[in-house]
């Protein structure tokens, strides 16, 4: 994404590419499942109001669209998302198959995206991927009404999981800032904002993630990324958090 002069880009579309090409539409073509398609639903349950069929909700980084058909469906937003990646039209292609016609789509760099403030805004896996996430953080919560919602998700990065990156994947630095990932560092901007924090902490965070690489990896690590990937995906089945 381009940012401003002093928010250094870390990924581009070409990586963003490769990894939507990766992403199996068919997983998001079925019969709609709120664990299926956000593993932060019994939060989520916990926290945000019953019914928002009144309210708007905007996804920063919103490809391939599975939150906003999740918000959409159990909670009833207006759901709306921005981009910069050219596969948007597959997150168009996920709203028509679970019938949603009301929503928006924007294609453009997130700095330079301007509306009024919503009663929700989200990002999943964004933040990281900026030199200046503190100026992507202010972003958000300045698109947000006063008493509305943040909601902002973050891959652990840190402690064991941070080991694991850097025998597996240690590319991660290039394209990832692990400090954006301390909570302590988040809990500081958005407690400064006069946001009241409802939620801070680790969740589900035994499941292990790498983004898809253009060079395939040496079979040791493909193996246990793999085997991780298995052994998170039936934590996350049995909601063991």
């Amino acid at each position: 994404m381009s940012t401003e002069s002093n928010s250094k880009k870390l990924t581009d579309k070409k990586f963003w590419d490769t990894n939507w090409n990766q992403t199996a539409l068919q997983c998001l073509q079925q019969p709609f499942s709120p664990y299926r398609f956000c593993r932060f639903h019994k939060l989520f349950e916990q926290y945000l109001p019953k019914d928002c069929h009144n309210k708007t909700l905007l996804e920063v980084g919103c490809v391939p669209g599975r939150h906003l058909v999740y918000f959409n469906k159990v909670f009833g937003f207006t759901v709306e998302g921005v981009d910069f990646s050219d596969h948007i039209g597959v997150t168009h292609d996920v709203m028509k198959y679970h019938g949603i016609e009301k929503y928006s789509l924007y294609q453009e760099d997130f700095l330079r995206f301007t509306h009024e403030p919503y009663d929700a805004v989200v990002s999943f896996g964004f933040l990281e991927h900026f030199s200046d996430w503190r100026t992507m953080l202010q972003k958000h919560i300045e698109l947000v009404k006063p008493g509305g919602y943040l909601i902002v998700s973050v891959p652990n990065l840190c402690h064991f999981q941070y080991t694991l990156h850097k025998w597996l994947d240690p590319e991660f630095e290039n394209e990832q800032v692990v400090e954006s990932t301390r909570l302590i560092n988040l809990e500081e901007i958005i407690m400064e904002s006069g946001l009241q924090l409802l939620y801070s902490g680790y969740y589900q965070t035994f499941q292990f993630f790498c983004h898809h690489r253009e060079q395939p990896r040496s079979l040791p690590r493909h193996l246990m990324i793999n085997i991780l990937r298995v052994l998170g995906a039936v934590f996350s089945r049995t909601r063991i958090n």
